[in-house]
């Protein structure tokens, strides 16, 4: 008969299931953290678009020019509507 042997990718490194299973998980924290930056800039700042920004940033952040300039927009300067 055949015998069946699991394989862990994380095995391939020396690491445990469970430890490569919280490196993916930090990793996915990391990687969430960095992508949605032009967001958490325009919800301090306050920003008068914070969910366009969110909104463009969550469907197009991906690329790189859309998230650079995303970042301009929510560090630009907020008019005071007075």
């Amino acid at each position: 008969m055949y015998d069946i042997q699991t394989f862990s990718y994380f095995d391939s490194f020396g690491l445990s299931p469970l430890l490569g299973l919280l490196l993916l998980v930090g990793l996915f924290i990391i990687f969430n953290a960095i992508y949605f930056i032009p967001t958490l800039i325009a919800f301090n700042k306050g920003h008068r678009n914070r969910w366009v920004i969110f909104a463009i940033n969550f469907a197009l952040g991906m690329t790189g020019l859309v998230w650079i300039l995303l970042i301009i927009w929510a560090l630009e300067k907020i008019d005071d509507p007075q």
